[in-house]
């Protein structure tokens, strides 16, 4: 694919995503979410380098829907009418850690 063919997806996939990265505004949350875009699939990385960068655009990708996976889980976790399971009781604790991580620092 061209440079320019790369661009356009990863303006449309930072387009769809909407990410908001913690502490950062939307222009420079959707600047980061394209140029991790970019990076990962630069045709010229080594193996072991887009591996590398492939998954520090997952972590970035997570960190920005972090808030967004913590409230989804506080309101079913104070939903009457939802059971609450001990595997998403995990997830919850692991998520509230990954916040105080994020935003304690």
């Amino acid at each position: 694919a061209s440079v320019a063919e790369l661009i356009c997806q990863g303006l449309v996939d930072c387009g769809e995503r909407r990410p908001l990265f913690p502490g950062k505004g939307p222009r420079e949350s959707a600047q980061l979410c394209l140029a991790r875009f970019l990076r990962a699939r630069n045709a010229l990385n080594t193996e072991i380098f887009a591996t590398a960068v492939t998954q520090a655009r997952e972590d970035f990708l997570q960190r920005c829907a972090l808030p967004f996976d913590l409230k989804e889980m506080t309101e079913k976790k104070v939903s009457p009418d939802y059971v609450w399971t001990s595997t998403e009781d995990a997830k919850f604790q692991e998520l509230c850690a990954r916040f105080d991580e994020v935003f304690c620092k």
